[in-house]
C-alpha cells in the first residue's frame, strides 16, 4: 500500500481570521439555535445488542378506496413463545381512511430475543361517516365512538428476533370490515414476500442500526435489517445493478458490509482499520475499487473489493467532506470544506489533477456529461458551475445551506437544508427555475430511475419525502420513523 500527502493550499490569513470569529460567534450562540433532533414522533426506543432485537409496526389499509372511518391505537401488545404478553411502549396513533395507498409507520419496539405469534390491539373506532372525530385519545369519548380492548390477531408464521435484529411487521387495516363489523376492527398480518430488486431502493438510519428495504413503486417500507455499526452510505456497484448486491459503510465499526438485501443478510465485511472517522463512499466504474473517506484524518483511501486489501492512501488534509467518481474522466472529485476547494483526483493512482477553489464550506457533487461540475457551496448559499473543460466557472445564488445535489428527469435538485426546500437547476442555466417548500430540513437526496421519482431525506420528521422530478410537487411520503441518511436505489 501506497501512502502519499497532497498538499492543498490553505486559506490566507484574513479568511482565517474571518474563520476564527465565525466559530466564535457559532460556539456562543450554538446553544440558542434550533438543533437537529428527530423531529415529534421519531425518538428511537434504542439499538438492539445480543439479548436483544428492535421491532417495528407498519400499517395500511388493504383498500385504497373505503368509506369514512377512524381508528385511535391505544395499545400494542405482543405474545412471546411462553404465551406472555408484552406491551409495546408508544404513543396513542390515529389513522383515518384518507391514508389510501399510503403506509404509516406505528411503533418501534426494543424486545427480548426470541419467537412472537399474535399481536392484539386495545383502542376505538369513529364508524360512521359524519360522526365526531376525538380531540385525543385521553378525551372524553364521544357516543359514536366504539371502544374494543385486546383484538387479537395471529402473524403469518412465527417471528424469530434474534440478537441485533432490526425487523418490520406490516398489518393491514379492513376499513369496509370494520365498518361492517359495527366498529371492531379487522386486523390481518401480511406474509413475507420475496423482493424485485428492479423495484426497490434502500434507506440506513444509524440512529436505530437499520437499513430499509424500499418499494418504488407503491413507495413504501417492505423490509429492514440490522446493521451494527450505524450504516451511513451506500453503493451498488453498476456492473451488479438490478441484482442482488449493496455495499454499505458502517463507520462505528470501521468497516465496509456487503449485504444481500433480498435475504436480510451480511455476506462479506472489509474492515477499514486504518481509519478514524470513515464518512463516504464511492465506486469506480467498473465497481471493483472503493474509494472511502477518512473525515478525522483527512485521508482517501482506494480500496481492492476483491481482496478486500488498501491499495492506496492518500492525505488531503483539511476534513473532506464529499466525493463522487467521474467515470468519464477517470477521476475522483473530493470536496474539502475547510480548505474551501474541490481536488480531482486520478483514480489509478489518486494523483492530483486539479485543484478547484470555491466558496464557503463546499459539500454535495454532482456531475452532468462528464464536462459541468456543480459544487454545493454551503456557507455561501450558492452552487459553483465548473466547466471542466475551459476551466472557468460561474456561480448560481440558491437558498440557505445548500447541502446535495442530485440529477433526475434533466433536472438538477439542491437541497437547502436552512431554508427546508428545493432549488431547482436546468443543467448549463445560471438561474433557480424554482424553489420547492418542504414540511422539513432535507438530508440526502437520490434520484430513482426506475419510476422517474427523486427520493429526498426529511430529517425533521422521520421519513422520505417522494418527489415528482416534473412538476415539482411532493407526491408521497415513506414514513420511517427515524432520520434517514444513506438512499440509494438498486438499479
Amino acid at each position: 500500500m501506497r501512502t502519499q500527502t497532497i498538499t492543498v493550499q490553505a486559506p490566507t490569513s484574513r479568511c482565517l481570521l474571518l474563520a476564527l470569529a465565525l466559530l466564535f460567534t457559532v460556539i456562543i450562540l450554538g446553544g440558542c439555535g434550533p438543533q437537529m433532533g428527530p423531529g415529534p414522533g421519531t425518538t428511537p426506543p434504542g439499538r438492539a445488542d445480543q439479548s436483544q432485537g428492535l421491532l417495528a409496526l407498519f400499517l395500511r389499509l388493504e383498500q385504497a378506496q373505503c368509506p369514512p372511518c377512524i381508528l385511535w391505537l391505544e395499545q400494542v401488545e405482543i405474545m412471546d413463545r411462553q404465551g406472555r404478553w408484552i406491551r409495546l411502549e408508544a404513543p396513542a396513533k390515529r389513522v383515518d381512511h384518507t391514508l389510501g395507498k399510503g403506509q404509516i409507520f406505528l411503533l418501534r419496539h426494543l424486545l427480548p430475543t426470541g419467537y412472537y405469534s399474535k399481536l392484539r390491539f386495545s383502542g376505538r373506532t369513529v364508524p360512521h361517516p359524519g360522526s365526531p372525530i376525538p380531540a385525543d385519545p385521553s378525551g372524553q369519548r364521544q357516543e359514536q365512538a366504539v371502544a374494543w380492548q385486546q383484538r387479537e390477531i395471529s402473524l403469518a408464521a412465527p417471528l424469530y428476533l434474534g440478537p441485533n435484529d432490526s425487523l418490520s411487521l406490516f398489518l393491514s387495516w379492513d376499513v369496509a370490515g370494520t365498518i361492517a363489523d359495527r366498529g371492531l376492527p379487522v386486523f390481518r398480518a401480511a406474509p413475507r414476500l420475496p423482493h424485485l430488486i428492479a423495484d426497490l431502493a434502500y434507506a440506513t438510519c444509524p440512529e436505530i442500526n437499520t437499513l430499509f428495504l424500499l418499494s418504488t413503486g407503491k413507495n413504501r417500507v417492505i423490509d429492514s435489517m440490522g446493521l451494527m455499526g450505524g450504516p451511513s452510505y451506500m453503493a451498488v456497484p453498476a456492473t451488479t445493478r438490478g441484482s442482488d448486491n449493496l455495499l454499505v459503510l458502517e463507520p462505528e465499526k470501521r468497516r465496509l458490509a456487503r449485504v444481500l438485501p433480498s435475504a436480510a443478510r451480511k455476506v462479506e465485511t472489509i474492515d477499514l482499520v486504518m481509519m478514524n472517522e470513515p464518512s463516504h463512499l464511492a465506486l469506480s466504474e467498473d465497481g471493483s475499487k472503493a474509494f472511502v473517506l477518512d473525515r478525522e484524518r483527512g485521508d482517501i483511501f482506494r480500496i481492492d473489493l476483491r481482496s478486500g486489501q488498501t491499495e492506496n492512501r492518500v492525505h488531503l488534509g483539511y476534513r473532506p467532506s464529499f466525493l463522487i467518481s467521474l467515470p468519464g474522466r477517470n477521476q475522483i472529485a473530493v470536496s474539502l470544506a475547510m480548505s474551501q476547494s474541490v481536488v480531482l483526483l486520478r483514480e489509478d493512482d489518486l494523483q492530483p489533477v486539479q485543484t478547484i477553489t470555491t466558496g464557503s464550506r463546499p459539500e454535495g457533487l454532482l456531475a452532468w456529461q462528464d464536462r459541468l461540475l456543480y459544487v454545493a457551496e454551503s456557507g455561501s448559499g450558492t452552487v459553483l458551475m465548473v466547466d471542466l473543460i475551459t476551466n472557468t466557472s460561474q456561480r448560481i445564488t440558491v437558498d440557505f445551506n445548500p447541502r446535495r445535489l442530485a440529477l433526475a428527469r434533466s433536472r438538477i435538485f439542491v437541497t437547502n437544508t436552512g431554508s427546508r426546500s428545493l432549488s431547482l437547476l436546468m443543467p448549463g442555466r445560471m438561474q433557480v427555475s424554482r424553489t420547492i417548500p418542504l414540511p422539513g430540513r432535507p438530508g440526502e437526496v437520490s434520484a430513482i430511475p426506475a419510476n422517474a421519482w427523486l427520493y429526498v431525506g426529511d430529517q425533521d420528521n422521520g421519513s422520505i419525502l417522494v418527489i415528482n422530478p416534473a412538476t415539482g410537487q411532493i407526491a408521497d411520503r415513506i414514513d420511517l420513523g427515524c432520520r434517514p441518511l444513506g438512499i440509494v436505489p438498486a438499479n
